[in-house]
């Protein structure tokens, strides 16, 4: 693994490639990449950029499902000093195209699209033998522009997350650290490589030695079943699905860590994993901070698994005046894309999020919820997260949204729209949130939104604010809210 004192002049990739050698870097199947064997793939990848005049500052978009060519794009850019876009898989192309300023866009589609450049991503399969040294890896710096990730800020709209080498290297190796990767390790690609958290996996196992395995075409739980890993990056729907088998258990408790984020974990869902033995590392992040900012110390008491645990190494959490978390450190992005490929630097080296949050007496961080979604009913501020989070807490409810509705008397009221394992009982769940929350926050509808085994639990605010002031308009119950 490397460490602070080893990239003061910059990172030597071809240095630490060559370094794990003939140790398997990629599995994909049948087919394994050595470290060796990558270097060999990132040298082709350059040499087929700069014959398309791809230079520094020029933007490379990959539209394709998660493969290895992520790694390698992202490496040839780092070493050609260009920026790598990872586009997420169902965007329709054209969409990409029109959106996405990209010099070149590589994907799997390219019959009648014209207006960009498009190089198919068969051109960059081939002899993974090294091509011509006078096309080595550079040393690379870490004030160098890495990529632009795109995520939905608060209003939903798209914006583009610029990152440095180093918002990379620092975010890897602190989680390194902290879970004790080495190159024995193998981490399943269990989460979309459009996002940082995708990414950071595969920097983990590239700094670590360790290999990254992709499940193949088959569901995830069939491929922890067949690669058998050793470290996993979940998301809470993924842990509920995998929990309703015991052989998915039996290997999970096996395993040396799971990583848990992207969304707030319902409080039985941790409690049952801790019972099930299965090593759950609860987690807090964004994109602008890359990926990880907290986590939960594997083998900590068990009441600390129900917050989003301690800052990891080259990252600082604190509180700001008005309660929002606010992220410092090496990993924190470098701007947002503004228009076109301008980017608007984000200075002072830090975040302010939007999550309101406190720490507990031993320095565990604890999210309360957002501070930009807050409203008043009847001169009372009411969080939609903090009912949200005791929704998650009662038992078959999966997921949950809180919207803000129109109201007669109090000009606001919560309506709750929740995914559920079973069947709703609204009387019942009403009645638990009444124990915990005064009666101005229990929500005046709670409406079944599928079940918490569906694929995406993300939810739509927009839409769900304008089914429920539909709904509480006086319009019929016709249209069904699994549908949004």
């Amino acid at each position: 693994m490397i460490r602070p004192g080893d990239i003061e002049k910059g990172f030597d990739l071809e240095s630490l490639l060559s370094r794990h050698g003939d140790m398997p870097a990629i599995e994909a199947g049948s087919t394994v990449i050595t470290y060796s064997g990558l270097a060999g793939l990132v040298d082709r990848a350059s040499v087929i950029l700069k014959k398309n005049s791809i230079g520094e500052g020029d933007w490379i978009a990959l539209h394709t499902e998660n493969s290895p060519l992520h790694a390698v794009l992202l490496l040839a850019c780092w070493n050609l000093k260009a920026l790598f876009v990872p586009v997420h898989p169902d965007e329709p192309l054209r969409t990409v195209m029109n959106a996405i300023p990209a010099h070149i866009l590589v994907t799997p589609e390219t019959a009648g699209e014209k207006g960009m450049r498009i190089i198919g991503t068969g051109e960059f399969s081939g002899d993974i033998i090294p091509m011509d040294r006078e096309n080595s890896i550079s040393l690379i710096s870490l004030e160098q522009n890495s990529s632009v990730i795109y995520t939905s800020g608060s209003t939903g709209s798209p914006r583009g997350v610029v990152h440095t080498v180093g918002n990379f290297i620092y975010s890897a190796m602190g989680t390194i650290e902290s879970l004790g990767v080495d190159e024995h390790d193998r981490w399943l690609a269990s989460l979309p490589m459009n996002h940082v958290g995708g990414l950071l996996i595969f920097m983990r196992t590239m700094l670590s030695g360790a290999a990254l395995v992709f499940p193949g075409g088959g569901p995830a739980g069939q491929a922890i079943e067949a690669t058998k890993p050793t470290i996993l990056s979940l998301v809470p729907t993924q842990l509920m699905r995998f929990m309703k088998s015991d052989r998915l258990i039996h290997i999970m408790k096996d395993m040396k860590a799971i990583l848990l984020g992207g969304a707030p974990a319902p409080t039985w869902l941790i409690d049952s994993a801790l019972d099930n033995g299965i090593p759950i590392v609860p987690t807090y992040g964004s994109t602008e901070s890359c990926a990880q900012a907290t986590a939960v110390p594997i083998n900590s008491p068990r009441g600390e698994y129900h917050t989003s645990g301690r800052p990891l190494p080259y990252r600082e959490v604190s509180i700001s005046i008005d309660g929002r978390v606010t992220i410092k450190g090496r990993t924190v992005f470098k701007g947002y894309v503004n228009h076109g490929r301008n980017i608007e630097i984000n200075t002072g080296d830090e975040f302010i999020t939007s999550d309101l949050g406190e720490f507990d007496s031993v320095g565990n961080l604890i999210i309360h919820g957002r501070c930009d979604q807050v409203f008043i009913s009847g001169g009372e501020n009411i969080n939609p997260h903090e009912i949200e989070n005791h929704l998650r807490n009662i038992e078959n409810i999966m997921d949950a949204a809180v919207i803000p509705v129109p109201d007669i008397e109090y000009g606001m009221v919560p309506w709750a729209f929740v995914k559920t394992t079973g069947r709703l009982d609204e009387d019942a769940i009403k009645e638990k949130l009444r124990l915990a929350l005064p009666g101005y926050k229990v929500p005046k509808r709670i409406i079944a939104l599928g079940t918490g085994g569906d694929e995406d639990s993300k939810f739509s605010r927009k839409n769900l604010m304008e089914l429920a002031r539909s709904m509480a308009g006086g319009m019929d119950d016709a249209e069904d809210p699994s549908q949004l």
